[in-house]
């Protein structure tokens, strides 16, 4: 199955145990939908789970060791929908990357996985890394090198000349140009496609404007799905949406409702369709909030050293496009859109480390807690392909288990406490320790 890097069939699972350990909480949410299991337990065999219940239901078990956390709640590892491996999340544009070596951003690729899983992270899609650093990784972690959350893996997106993204190596132009880069990622060992629909914060892209044609677009999706692979495409504008409903498109990135111009309208018909497609949206929601946050504990932690200009007029901007975009996001969702999970970690100033940010700000702009918790678990391994394996706790699927402190299905903030994680049955040394981002004061519903 698409990125086992945990281990295949038939080969040595590197972080697989075998034996049984029972893990026991104050509840068990199984990502399913169904209610919690108050005093529950699950039972992980050779690193896939064999039951699931409330803690009567193993009593008597021998010959199994016990893992007991009170107060907290276990659930499904998470399953971050939208990642790009090489960032540094301390603000730098991507127009940067190409000024760090293959080497180093290998390295930092390698430091990403690890925070995303000691975050409970046991999962995630990688949307875009140059050349074949993700590839790498992901062979990395299966020889055991370094240790690394399953990996879903586009390797390079499929760009036009000088579009979004250009600089990790995949420009393709005209309708054959485009069907050659699908099938050149394929053979490196692509698991998605992904298709810059439109411009985005590349210096060279033209943002709010189309980035490929009708034509091209079709054939970008029609190649992808005739190897099977699922698509998904990077939408700044109305246009790069249109066309990447016309073409098939399953995930729609970012869902921003602009103009060619850069002015904000939210078009009923465009929503619609993306509702009545079934496409799933991953609308990023944490990206700037984070930003935001970080500018006003700045600003709040030192009242007599007031922010610069800069970084006033960048907290205007943010504060009034995070109104626009909640405001489309709650329409969308009105007309019965999905949602999906997706941090865009490790973009700009969103660190890897920290993908419950984006479930929690989920919940920040009305999403219910229990479909938030599903887009980071359940629906998103369904988006990624791998629901027969993880993203829910059914017994026979794999054993990658977040614990956290306190209920995330009445506060999703509980999700920063996390207590420990298991990835194929196996406790993953150190995980709970790692630093937090300051959150004073969050809005969120679910406290």
């Amino acid at each position: 199955m698409p990125g086992e890097t945990a281990g295949r069939e038939g080969e040595t699972d590197v972080n697989q145990s075998g034996g049984r350990r029972l893990l026991r909480g104050a509840r068990v949410w199984d990502g399913t939908g169904r209610p919690p299991i108050f005093r529950g337990a699950v039972l992980i065999e050779d690193g896939r789970i064999r039951g699931i219940g409330p803690v009567a239901d193993f009593e008597g078990l021998t010959d199994v060791a016990i893992d007991d956390f009170p107060g907290a709640t276990i659930l499904p590892g998470l399953v971050d929908a939208h990642t790009h491996l090489v960032g540094f999340g301390d603000g730098r544009p991507g127009d940067a990357l190409p000024d760090v070596t293959p080497e180093l951003l290998l390295l930092q690729a390698a430091r990403n996985v690890r925070a995303h899983l000691h975050s409970g992270v046991t999962t995630l899609r990688d949307l875009g890394t140059p050349g074949r650093i993700s590839f790498q990784l992901r062979e990395a972690a299966r020889q055991g090198i370094c240790e690394s959350p399953r990996l879903i893996l586009c390797g390079r997106p499929i760009t036009i000349t000088g579009g979004h993204l250009w600089y990790f190596g995949q420009e393709a132009d005209g309708v054959e140009g485009v069907r050659q880069a699908v099938r050149q990622v394929v053979k490196e060992g692509a698991d998605v496609i992904k298709i810059i629909a439109t411009g985005g914060s590349t210096r060279t892209s033209y943002p709010y404007r189309a980035a490929y044609t009708p034509a091209e677009m079709q054939a970008a999706v029609d190649e992808a799905h005739r190897f099977g692979k699922p698509t998904a495409a990077h939408c700044v504008s109305i246009e790069g949406m249109t066309n990447a409903l016309d073409a098939g498109v399953e995930t729609i990135i970012h869902g921003v409702f602009k103009e060619p111009d850069g002015t904000d309208r939210f078009d009923e018909k465009v929503a619609g369709r993306i509702a009545s497609a079934g496409a799933w949206v991953d609308y990023t929601v944490a990206q700037g909030a984070i930003r935001l946050r970080t500018l006003e504990a700045k600003a709040a932690s030192n009242p007599d050293i007031p922010l610069s200009a800069a970084e006033t007029d960048e907290m205007e901007v943010l504060v009034a496009y995070r109104a626009v975009r909640e405001d489309h996001y709650r329409r969308l969702r009105s007309l019965g859109a999905r949602f999906v999970c997706g941090s865009d970690s490790s973009w700009m100033w969103y660190p890897m480390g920290h993908f419950a940010e984006e479930i929690i700000e989920s919940g920040v702009w009305g999403l219910p807690a229990l479909d938030a918790l599903r887009g980071g678990t359940s629906y998103s391994a369904q988006v990624l392909g791998v629901a027969s394996e993880t993203g829910s706790l059914v017994p026979g699927l794999r054993a990658d288990i977040l614990v956290v402190g306190g209920d995330p299905l009445h506060d999703l903030t509980a999700l920063r406490n996390v207590q420990a994680v298991y990835a194929n049955g196996s406790r993953v040394t150190g995980a709970g320790t790692g630093p937090a981002i300051d959150h004073a004061d969050d809005e969120s519903p679910h406290r």
